[in-house]
């Protein structure tokens, strides 16, 4: 240890400090002292570096990860008097993330632990992880994982509709985050299972649906839904394993292909049309009105099976009748910052996130006006309006013919709820047409409603608990060590942070959150007259073109140009 210390500033100004040790004692004495400074303040500083900062703002950025860089550097300013530059800023909030989570590596290495907490903390959980030799070391191929909340709660109070959904995973070891979903009874998003493997295709997705089949104790797939957004190799997964299931596509993503080479609003309202049919007739007709309007739209539609994307074709039996592939995105939304985190903070980011969630659900239920949910009991009194306008008349024995003002007659028994527009059969709740003749006995529609969607069925998805787990130092050390990330090559430039949209998709003619300049402009050249071209480019364009315009209600407005 030093026995004396003097500092000067290295300008030459009079500014100096000089200390000794007093015996051998750790005290030390300041003998010359003088703190005038006669030079400028110098903003360089070799000791206040990226390293420095993380440690120094490690606890805030703990309680803040998602601190924003002018916040970081206002707070740097304010403390040091320094301007640190972006590289500094961005270095130091890597640094500090490793020193409160630890890097992506080390996470890898106590995932084995992990999953044996997990499993200890809530029993009859089911936590697969998969590895692969490399060399005499073990490396991370995939992991999968059932909590027994979730598969409790979804045998006892869930409908057997399941949606699939896949998206990738952010990251220096990044890959493709797998989730099934099920549906509660206030038509709410009910996560059942995920899972983390390295590509989405045929071979990881056959994985995934055959360790679900085990936890749910499939035997036959006749009484299971699936609907998916025809990822690769879901759809042949699914034929394979499950061929007796039925399997619905997102119309929205159906629709998606369909409009590359079929464009134009009346060809996308028929389309949806013959979706949302709820009889064989209805989508005959649909069908017969997309022939007349293009021959070669209808035959590329045609072929496509309609069990898999109109309402007609739906089996009655799972009461539920959804066309869109929304929940498994709400789930993907719902998880999107633990997507970007290393391995462990992820999987605990999902865990907790399904903790809190059951548990606010169950609150929540108990706060309702009626025995149904929200969501429902908006279903409900938009199908109560509609019935004012329908004429019931009494057959006998709870059978009535219900004539619409609007056009059509039906046949509705209430003593089996079911009603000729099959609107009832599909979803388990009352259409108009049954409303207007329980109205007419005197009766609450709200007793009509399938069980699935009562509060008692809601409880049962959500009572079980997922248990709460203990940080990373209260882990038992159990596995062999350590387990090594997947094998990843980085990709040259920043790391993407937003999604790529679709083809066709509104939002991907913006600019952040601002529309185009061309929102609203009708434009015309001022040589000929013509709409959609200007005087400069007029003769140019010797074959038609298509150009969209963008609306402030997202609708595309197609301009043929000749």
């Amino acid at each position: 240890m030093k026995q004396r210390v003097r500092a000067a500033c290295e300008v030459g100004c009079p500014f100096v400090i000089f200390a000794s040790r007093i015996d051998d004692s750790p005290t030390m004495v300041i003998k010359t002292l003088n703190l005038e400074h006669e030079c400028s303040r110098d903003q360089r500083n070799y000791w206040l570096n990226s390293t420095f900062f993380a440690q120094r703002y490690a606890n805030q950025l703990r309680a803040d990860p998602d601190w924003s860089v002018p916040g970081f550097t206002a707070a740097i300013q304010r403390d040091f008097g320094l301007e640190p530059s972006m590289q500094q800023i961005y270095r130091a909030k890597l640094k500090a993330t490793k020193l409160n989570k630890g890097s992506f590596v080390e996470q890898f290495h106590k995932l084995h632990d992990y999953c044996e907490e997990l499993k200890r903390a809530n029993p009859g959980s089911t936590v697969l992880l998969k590895t692969e030799m490399d060399g005499d070391q073990r490396r991370f191929h995939r992991l999968y994982i059932c909590l027994e909340a979730c598969k409790t709660g979804f045998l006892q109070g869930c409908r057997p509709v399941i949606g699939m959904d896949g998206c990738f995973i952010k990251g220096p070891h990044p890959g493709q985050l797998l989730a099934a979903v099920g549906i509660d009874g206030n038509n709410g998003m009910f996560p059942l299972a995920y899972a983390v493997v390295e590509i989405e295709n045929k071979e990881t997705w056959e994985w995934f649906i055959r360790n679900l089949i085990a936890d749910l104790a499939i035997e036959n797939g006749h009484g299971y839904a699936f609907i998916s957004d025809k990822q690769k190799g879901l759809g042949l997964a699914l034929g394979d394993l499950l061929p007796n299931a039925e399997h619905r596509h997102c119309v929205r993503h159906f629709y998606n292909n369909f409009k590359t080479s079929h464009s134009g609003l009346t060809l996308k309202q028929i389309m949806w049309d013959a979706a949302r049919a709820t009889t064989i007739p209805w989508w005959q007709c649909h069908m017969e009105r997309m022939k007349q309007e293009s021959e070669v739209a209808w035959k590329w539609l045609h072929p496509k099976s309609a069990v898999h994307w109109s309402r007609s074709h739906f089996r009655t039996q799972y009461k539920c009748d959804i066309l869109l592939n929304n929940l498994c995105e709400a789930f993907n939304s719902s998880i999107l910052k633990a997507r970007d985190k290393p391995i462990l903070s992820m999987l605990e980011g999902i865990r907790t996130n399904l903790m809190v969630r059951m548990a606010n659900r169950r609150v929540a239920a108990w706060k309702w006006k009626r025995h149904v949910g929200p969501r429902i009991e908006q279903i409900m009194e938009k199908n109560k309006l509609e019935a004012g306008y329908c004429i019931p008349t009494l057959s006998g024995d709870m059978k009535y013919q219900v004539t619409n003002m609007h056009g059509g007659q039906f046949a509705v028994d209430l003593a089996i709820k079911t009603c000729s527009c099959k609107r009832w059969d599909l979803c388990g709740l009352p259409c108009p047409h049954a409303i207007s003749c329980i109205l007419r006995r005197k009766h609450d529609p709200y007793s009509y409603v399938d069980e699935c969607y009562k509060r008692e069925a809601y409880l049962k998805c959500y009572n079980p608990i997922i248990s709460p787990m203990p940080s990373m130092d209260q882990w038992l050390s159990t596995g062999p060590h350590p387990l090594l990330p997947p094998l990843f090559k980085k990709q040259t430039g920043r790391p993407r942070k937003k999604r790529a949209r679709e083809q066709g998709d509104p939002l991907a003619a913006t600019k952040g959150n601002k529309l185009s300049k061309w929102v609203h402009v009708k434009f015309s050249c001022s040589k000929c007259g013509q709409a959609g071209h200007n005087k400069k480019t007029c003769g140019k364009s010797t074959s038609q073109q298509v150009y969209y315009i963008l609306t402030s209600r997202n609708y595309i407005i197609h301009l043929l140009i000749d």
